[in-house]
């Protein structure tokens, strides 16, 4: 599983002080050690100035961050203004992240999010 970016650089809409957003697959260890390493608490993204390392500790995890990202970028494909609130709740909605899927987005038989 490939590492992506997140945020306002993927969604249009950065400011001149904005950070990256990257979501990385990695095993709770594996997290739990870069946070006791980085000196940071396990209750948000891992921060190295303005890189911002998001854990997806598990393959559903993961997926779930594919799916808001699919649903993010389907609303600026339609011509829809995507800002952090908008993305924001797309990303709290979804079940292994924080809630109920906001948005349909068709899948491969991987799980994948299908390309645009």
């Amino acid at each position: 599983m490939m590492p992506f970016l997140v945020g306002s650089h993927v969604y249009g809409t950065p400011r001149p002080d904005s950070d990256i957003d990257l979501v990385v697959r990695m095993e709770p260890e594996v997290a739990g050690r870069l946070y006791e390493l980085a000196g940071q608490s396990p209750d948000g993204p891992l921060r190295f100035g303005k890189l911002n390392v998001i854990p997806a500790l598990d393959d559903e995890q993961y997926r779930a961050w594919t799916r808001g990202l699919a649903c993010v970028l389907a609303l600026r494909s339609e011509g829809k203004p995507v800002d952090c609130a908008t993305a924001r709740d797309i990303f709290r909605a979804e079940p292994a992240i924080h809630g109920t899927p906001s948005c349909t987005v068709p899948f491969t038989p991987d799980g994948d999010p299908v390309p645009f």
